[in-house]
């Protein structure tokens, strides 16, 4: 009842929300302090309710982030073969200041309540597998994830970080403090967790099992987020699940150190990172990157998690 009750307040559907709310209170013998309101107040009558509930269905449709330290390291720096091909991915020195980055990827439920919010339609689920509120949501343009998380702006009063005028004209303020897709160098810093692990929690493929979904142990599907082991930093399926979205356009590392690197201005295909469900172990390394993609292309292996700037 109360998580009804929730998704119509977080939808702006108060109408419904309301008497929902007022039968859960005279569930419990209390009175409701108010039988009308907006947003806010729909959501601090159902926390006065039952706080604990509140803060569950708080973590559940919006995300958790975590605190990442700014600090320097070095990306890249892998030789691999894969396919038959030599993949080389030259050293990037990187100079990052503090950040948070979303412990999960964005799961159906949250995005789900976006949707539902702004009358979005809901991207393709695949067919009979991985539509279930936990699991990640897939099918989502570099676009979808920008325009979601500038709905959480919006809806939050925080100052976009990224603005897409026109669709090939998005602009990134790394001083602006609203929800944003993660830098490359962003992603891969705290995927390494201020360590030299070959992918996000372990340096071995025979561990990977522990923390990643990928070909060998998803059953070609992706699977609920926090279920498999995080990293040192506490994020979750860093390596494997979906490939996640990033703010750069691809182009090689350049060759000199940066401080909070963004990338090239104006290109034709974003990055992903982390490798997915129906990837081998050499994907989901943390030094990987998926090139070529163009950012209006949807996949079912295709997600997202959110940063901020602290």
């Amino acid at each position: 009842l109360l998580e009804i009750a929730f998704f119509y307040a977080e939808t702006n559907r108060l109408d419904r929300a309301w008497p929902l709310l007022d039968t859960a209170y005279s569930l419990v013998n209390k009175s409701l302090p108010a039988k009308t309101g907006d947003r806010l107040a729909a959501r601090e009558a159902l926390r006065r309710l039952n706080p604990r509930r509140d803060s569950f269905l708080q973590a559940r449709y919006f995300p958790v982030m975590i605190n990442i330290p700014g600090g320097t390291d070095t990306i890249g720096g892998i030789v691999y073969e894969f396919i038959g091909n030599t993949i080389r991915i030259p050293p990037f020195i990187v100079k990052l200041t503090p950040y948070q980055l979303a412990e999960s990827e964005t799961t159906w439920w949250q995005y789900n309540l976006y949707c539902a919010a702004t009358g979005t339609e809901l991207p393709n689920k695949p067919v009979g597998w991985g539509g279930e509120g936990d699991n990640p949501v897939v099918s989502v343009t570099w676009y979808d994830a920008v325009y979601y998380a500038n709905w959480l702006n919006d809806r939050a009063g925080l100052q976009r970080a990224i603005e897409c005028p026109e669709a090939k004209n998005c602009s990134l303020d790394l001083q602006a403090k609203g929800y944003r897709l993660p830098t490359e160098a962003e992603w891969e810093y705290a995927a390494r967790a201020d360590s030299n692990m070959t992918y996000a929690g372990c340096n071995e493929e025979s561990d990977l099992i522990d923390f990643a979904w990928y070909g060998k142990n998803s059953g070609s599907r992706t699977r609920p987020v926090k279920t498999r082991l995080p990293n040192r930093l506490g994020l979750y399926d860093m390596s494997g699940n979906v490939w996640e979205w990033c703010w750069d356009w691809y182009d090689d590392y350049p060759p000199e150190a940066q401080t909070n690197p963004v990338g090239l201005e104006t290109g034709s295909n974003r990055v992903l990172r982390g490798g997915a469900w129906n990837n081998n172990a050499d994907n989901c390394r943390v030094a990987n990157r998926l090139s070529g993609v163009f950012p209006g292309v949807r996949y079912d292996s295709y997600g997202f998690r959110l940063s901020r700037t602290l």
